[in-house]
């Protein structure tokens, strides 16, 4: 008696019934549903770092070439590129310094070059000769985090009383405190 019920244990093991790999399939659906929108959105953040570098680079650059030759450039392969306009690594943004720029200011711009959701939140950044900083249609794309949160400011006073401003708001903080001393 014992043989044939162990014979017939046996039998019912061999296999995955349709429930446990539907218990699988659920689990790993729900894995999936939380992790892709994160990875999006990290690799959203990289490709905006990657914008950011360049246009940084650029002003950088920018300020180099104005100390040699008293003026700034529309050319991007004067600045150290490969190419005018420079197209990132990944292909993300199309770098370039917009027509204009003579001895007094230039105007360097990213622009996406992909469509989806990235297209609707940081689709152009921007910075200038005076180092103004700008992005399209959010504002806020130069110091967004994590799900959209911005790094907070901090005013910091310096010896003599002078401070250094992070943002216009921090500007504001620091003279509303200035003012009740």
């Amino acid at each position: 008696m014992k043989i044939a019920e162990n014979a017939a244990m046996q039998q019912r093991q061999q296999g995955v019934t349709l429930i446990e790999l539907m218990v699988v399939i659920v689990v790993l659906g729900i894995l999936v549903a939380i992790g892709y929108p994160n990875y999006q959105e990290f690799s959203a953040r990289a490709r905006r770092a990657e914008a950011i570098s360049a246009l940084l680079q650029i002003a950088t650059n920018q300020e180099r070439f104005y100390l040699n030759n008293q003026t700034y450039t529309t050319d991007m392969t004067n600045l150290g590129f490969a190419s005018s306009p420079w197209t990132t690594e990944t292909g993300s943004y199309r770098i370039r310094i917009l027509p204009g720029a003579n001895q007094n200011q230039f105007v360097a711009e990213a622009d996406y070059q992909r469509g989806g959701s990235e297209a609707a939140k940081c689709d152009v950044f921007t910075i200038n000769s005076a180092g103004v900083k700008a992005s399209t249609p959010e504002t806020d794309c130069w110091v967004r985090t994590r799900r959209g949160r911005t790094r907070p400011t901090r005013c910091k006073s310096a010896p003599g009383g002078r401070f250094f401003f992070a943002s216009r708001f921090c500007l504001a903080l620091c003279l509303k405190r200035t003012a009740r001393r």
